[in-house]
């Protein structure tokens, strides 16, 4: 499987401009990785959507920046395009952008890009804070 690259940029776009509300935040990831799906080892095929429970424990993005502790459970929406399964990895430092539902936040992600980004920089950080804060938003790279 071949994905166009997605990056920062890409998912701002979406989030930006998306009717949803959704937060971003940064800090330390947590799932049971066996959880997530895998393609059935007959078929070599995935389930479409997996939901699988995890919780992040950081700072959430405010007027401010990345200043608001922020500890949250979650939903992971894992898709799988056949036999490629999106992952995550416990207890990994990430940047996500969680989306906010009746049933509580939910972070989506697939095997070719997502709001799921691991081991952010200070300058991804940065980034992030000059879009959602002063609307200097960088050109989404897949546009």
């Amino acid at each position: 499987m071949s994905c166009i690259p997605y990056g920062i940029p890409d998912a701002l776009d979406e989030v930006i401009n998306a009717q949803e509300g959704y937060v971003a935040a940064t800090g330390t990831l947590r799932l049971n990785e066996d959880d997530l799906p895998w393609p059935d080892p007959d078929t070599m095929i995935g389930p479409d959507l997996t939901k699988v429970k995890a919780r992040i424990n950081g700072k959430a993005l405010s007027r401010a920046g990345f200043k608001n502790k922020f500890k949250t459970d979650l939903t992971l929406e894992v898709a799988c395009l056949g036999q490629w399964c999106a992952r995550a990895k416990d207890k990994s430092r990430v940047l996500v952008f969680l989306k906010q539902t009746p049933q509580g936040y939910t972070l989506g992600l697939n095997p070719c890009g997502d709001h799921l980004f691991f081991e952010p920089t200070k300058a991804d950080l940065k980034q992030v804070e000059q879009c959602y804060l002063k609307g200097d938003c960088p050109k989404p790279e897949l546009r």
